[in-house]
């Protein structure tokens, strides 16, 4: 966010940072609260200072008479009130015994760059681990389908995860179930009873992929993200992609978020979902009051439905 305009603030100087003034307010009567450390007019401030993150708006309030700027926090989200008051006390610490403004500010965005995590966790902002895995796996698939096929349209818009379908690819009268897994385990959790319900698809294929977790960011929910994007073949369907990854949770502007967690893909496994798939649906709670069910499948046991990721996904893509 750029320069703008003053606004009424009532607020207090801090008087614990002696030699450089600083203030907690709110503004008028809308209750925002803010921290502000004033400027002499030509302080460098690196464009990069000044962004947003959760719950929290970081600007420059110009004076009217061009004598001073404000570098200002601004909490943006009520609920996060409590974490913004303990970021505010920790940036007060750091900068008590500082008398150069741009020391000040670098000080202000290693604190930001250290708390922004927690507004987001506080927030209920970031994808749980178990979200991580699922979103990466879907992306290993869409990946692979983007590679086999120039209908890029067409396998984004396919892609169903983001707006909780049973599914999480569907053509026409073809699906695709992606599920992973941690390396060595041979069960799969399945949300509910549609889920593998096979009678409603011509076809529908359940996608194994095991994972392993690591450190580093050699392959990150991040890089993958980014890798995918990159194989479209066009801005508009970037920005569809990336709508999409909103949806989920997933923004842009938290990437650096997911890049602790690396993985190591296993062999995907394909199986073909027919009537005969152990499987449980809703026809076999048929005139009951039991629904919504939650159950584990063991793919040791489905060796018999297991058909090739090739052959799989190009029968995915013949569907139109």
């Amino acid at each position: 966010m750029g320069r703008g305009a003053a606004s009424e603030v009532t607020r207090e100087r801090i008087q614990s940072i002696r030699d450089l003034v600083c203030y907690g307010g709110i503004i008028g009567s809308t209750g925002v609260r803010v921290f502000q450390l004033d400027l002499p007019v030509g302080t460098p401030v690196p464009e990069h200072y000044l962004s947003r993150f959760r719950g929290v708006e970081v600007a420059l309030i110009s004076l009217t008479d061009n004598s001073l700027i404000h570098f200002t926090l601004l909490l943006i989200e009520e609920e996060l009130q409590d974490v913004f008051t303990l970021f505010v006390e920790d940036v007060i610490d750091k900068l008590e015994n500082l008398s150069d403004h741009e020391e000040a500010l670098l000080i202000i965005h290693q604190r930001i760059h250290y708390w922004k995590n927690l507004f987001a966790r506080v927030g209920g902002i970031l994808l749980s681990t178990e979200q991580q895995r699922g979103v990466f796996g879907e992306l290993i698939v869409m990946e692979r389908l983007l590679s086999m096929s120039k209908r890029h349209a067409v396998i984004v818009d396919a892609w169903r995860g983001p707006l909780s379908a049973n599914q999480d690819f569907a053509i026409a009268g073809s699906a695709l179930e992606v599920k992973t897994a941690f390396s060595g385990n041979q069960t799969v959790k399945i949300a509910n009873e549609h889920q593998l319900d096979s009678t409603v698809w011509s076809s529908l294929i359940l996608v194994v992929i095991p994972l392993t977790e690591t450190s580093g960011n050699k392959n990150t929910l991040t890089g993958k993200v980014r890798k995918v994007a990159s194989l479209l073949e066009s801005h508009e369907l970037v920005d569809f992609f990336y709508a999409k990854l909103n949806i989920l949770g997933y923004y842009q502007e938290d990437a650096e978020e997911y890049d602790a967690v690396s993985y190591v893909e296993g062999s995907m496994r394909c199986y073909s979902v027919t009537e005969d798939f152990p499987a449980i649906t809703a026809a076999d709670f048929q005139d009951t009051p039991i629904s919504s069910i939650t159950y584990a499948c063991d793919i040791s046991a489905c060796a018999s439905f297991e058909v090739s990721e090739l052959n799989a996904l190009n029968s995915f893509l013949s569907y139109e």
